[in-house]
């Protein structure tokens, strides 16, 4: 029965959709993808739900000029957004029978397909398509996620005042890298980031002192993670005292600086209500500190979309060429200044 019906649709949606013989002819393209091949009710090993998506076109369209989509189980969206095929893409939803396990991601591949429709002619109408390709291609990029055990310190705050608290708090911070990426869990899931800076101030000798810290989980001198901390701290305090890390200092602040960070707040918010944007999609006071310091700081503000939109504005505010004028007592405008 589900033979018949998926060659009763292509065959209807062939003639439906205007694919010629000639142009089939021509192209000879049909793509067709298992999007999930799990039965149900019953979910094993996070497995999606049934789901066949059937693509045919030409080569100019890479095979994509109809996209059909032949049962919803649960995880179909995941599956699409995988193949790079935003649900409002598809041309036609087909379900084979209305067993769950074939429709159960009905619901939320109905409602995507209105609010994608709905969010791309939003953005098309305010030229704003390439600021959502520019955040897909971090997104989309796996140097986003991938953190080497080695440099996971690096995300941390760094609150380590002593080369020896530093050199902890790296060997600490790869082995929850690496024992996160093996068991497949969020890093937090593991030991929290304030377990990481105390156990670096306090420096435990044995796993009966992990009982006795406030970060960490009452009974976790038990845990499967105990021996591996102690093995971790050990490792560190081994380092001979010449080859341990210098503890990074910040950077000394140029005079005025704090002035500056506040009249770039100003701006962040006029340049935000102008064009409805949210600031902290922009910049936060982080950002806004090390744009004061540098012309050159390594922040989103900086980069992209958001340079055009603010961080230019923010570069000529510090170097005094763009200042704030009260327009006709109403309204708040930037002003060029003459050198």
């Amino acid at each position: 029965m589900k033979h018949t019906t998926l060659a009763t649709a292509l065959i209807a949606s062939w003639a439906l959709f205007g694919i010629s013989g000639t142009d089939a002819q021509a192209a000879a393209c049909m793509k067709v993808t298992l999007t999930g091949t799990q039965g149900g009710p019953p979910v094993f090993n996070g497995q999606a739900g049934s789901g066949t998506l059937v693509q045919f076109g030409n080569e100019e369209n890479k095979c994509a000029g109809v996209n059909l989509q032949f049962d919803t189980g649960r995880g179909t969206t995941q599956q699409l957004s995988k193949l790079k095929l935003p649900v409002g893409k598809l041309n036609a939803i087909f379900l084979t029978h209305m067993h769950s396990d074939h429709t159960e991601g009905l619901a939320d591949m109905m409602q995507l397909r209105a609010i994608y429709k709905s969010l791309k002619a939003r953005l098309e109408q305010q030229n704003r398509s390439e600021w959502l390709s520019e955040e897909m291609a971090i997104l989309e990029s796996r140097g986003t996620y991938i953190v080497e055990p080695e440099d996971a310190w690096k995300r941390l705050k760094m609150r380590a005042r002593k080369p020896i608290e530093l050199a902890i708090t790296k060997e600490l911070a790869a082995w929850r890298e690496a024992e996160a990426k093996s068991r497949n869990q969020p890093r937090g899931r593991i030991i929290k980031d304030d377990a990481i800076y105390e156990l670096a101030s306090q420096q435990p000798e044995n796993v009966q002192a992990l009982g006795r810290m406030r970060a960490l989980p009452k009974g976790f001198d038990r845990s499967k993670f105990a021996d591996a901390i102690i093995a971790a701290v050990k490792r560190a305090k081994s380092i001979p005292k010449h080859q341990l890390p210098v503890v990074p200092r910040p950077p000394r602040r140029p005079e005025g600086a704090s002035a500056v960070v506040e009249l770039l707040k100003v701006l962040l918010k006029l340049v935000c209500e102008q064009n409805g944007v949210a600031s902290k999609i922009i910049a936060n006071v982080d950002d806004l500190e090390k744009i004061a310091d540098s012309d050159t700081a390594d922040v989103a503000a900086l980069k992209g979309w958001r340079r055009e939109l603010f961080g230019e504005a923010a570069l000529q505010v510090k170097a005094g060429q763009l200042g704030f004028a009260l327009s006709n007592r109403k309204k708040v405008v930037l002003v060029p200044i003459d050198a």
